[in-house]
């Protein structure tokens, strides 16, 4: 919840929600406007201090915007989405957000990192990250260099005054 601009958050049907032929959900689409409502600032700026706590290498870029895909499904899910995450295996909240929305919330967590440096409150680093896929039935692995951030002190001190 961004508590700066709070406002009521809209009910969680109101959310657009794309659906199947058959009427099963497809996914939901939320709006940048409407991901600024549901997660704040703070929130991210801690997010990033939590991952880089577990590992630097966790402060990447992607799992930074896959947390807070996480958080905003969290709200907005209904009961009939929740009972087909328990009933699915290996099904995630955030995979019902639609590819639209993932491109929002990438679009805020950019802007939010470029604010937070500006402010000095992070710094990025590149971290290696290992990717392995199968391409007729050999198996590729890479390493690639994804963005990463960790807090500075005066992130650090800014998040703890709150």
């Amino acid at each position: 919840m961004n508590i700066r601009n709070y406002k009521e958050p809209k009910p969680k049907r109101d959310y657009k929600r794309n659906y199947n032929g058959d009427g099963s959900i497809k996914n939901i689409d939320v709006s940048l406007f409407e991901i600024k409502q549901l997660v704040s600032e703070e929130q991210v700026l801690s997010t990033i201090q939590w991952l880089a706590k577990v590992n630097p290498n966790y402060a990447r870029f992607d799992i930074t915007v896959s947390a807070t895909a996480t958080k905003i499904a969290k709200q907005i899910l209904i009961e009939e989405e929740w009972k087909i995450i328990r009933n699915t295996p290996n099904k995630k909240e955030n995979s019902f957000l639609s590819p639209s929305t993932y491109d929002h919330i990438n679009v805020y967590i950019f802007e939010l990192y470029e604010k937070f440096k500006k402010l000095e409150w992070i710094e990025y680093t590149f971290v290696s990250r290992k990717v392995t896929y199968t391409k007729n039935n050999e198996e590729i692995r890479y390493s690639k260099l994804e963005a990463s951030a960790y807090m500075t002190d005066k992130g650090k001190e800014m998040l703890n005054k709150k």
